[in-house]
């Protein structure tokens, strides 16, 4: 008798949750939302590598760090803020997503001095090099 009382404890159980979940167009429009953000930033990351685009490599400080809530290839994607300098001198803000291996998420924090490519026809384009 206690095995039936168990089984049907654990469907109840299940069905409570399933119904506080959200309905699943709801979840699958979080889904595409976030999938398109991921795209957005692989775009980002493309033009930045671009290997045909002249470039140079910089140091940059990093001001912010924040999880961008997604992973590709089980490595976290993180949205950097760096301030970059410029062939003037001056340094300029820029805002990067990019996926950061967990081996250099130490290396990534506010304050700390990273290297990154910046292409030249478009300084808005920084690659973190990790």
């Amino acid at each position: 008798m206690g095995f039936f009382k168990d089984l049907k404890r654990t469907y109840d159980k299940s069905k409570d949750l399933q119904d506080s979940m959200p309905p699943v167009k709801d979840q699958m429009a979080a889904g595409l939302a976030s999938m398109k953000a991921v795209n957005a930033s692989m775009a980002q990351m493309n033009a930045a590598l671009d290997p045909t685009a002249p470039s140079t490599t910089v140091d940059a400080t990093v001001v912010s760090v924040r999880s961008a809530g997604a992973e590709i290839n089980l490595q976290p994607v993180f949205v950097i803020d760096l301030l970059v300098p410029s062939a003037t001198g001056a340094t300029y803000p820029v805002s990067l997503t990019q996926v950061v291996p967990h081996a250099a998420i130490p290396r990534v924090q506010p304050g700390a001095t990273v290297p990154v490519r910046v292409r030249i026809d478009d300084p808005q384009a920084v690659f973190l090099i990790v």
